[in-house]
């Protein structure tokens, strides 16, 4: 499978169970895959956090 679906399926929680199997498996043995998802992953923390910033500054203003 082409890494950038495996990813967008990891990502919205849609991998199947042989397609996680494949996605451990890579992320284990293959080290710019795994770098591609480890930053993926502080990217979508950090907008989390800036989403959760924004909405409290928002309700601070009511």
């Amino acid at each position: 499978m082409v890494d950038s679906i495996l990813i967008e399926k990891y990502f919205s929680g849609n991998l199947s169970e042989e397609e996680l199997l494949e996605f451990e498996k890579r992320y284990e043995n293959n080290t710019e895959f795994r770098q591609e998802i480890d930053f993926l992953k502080n990217l979508k923390a950090v907008s989390k956090a800036e989403d959760t910033q924004q909405f409290k500054a928002t309700l601070q203003r009511f």
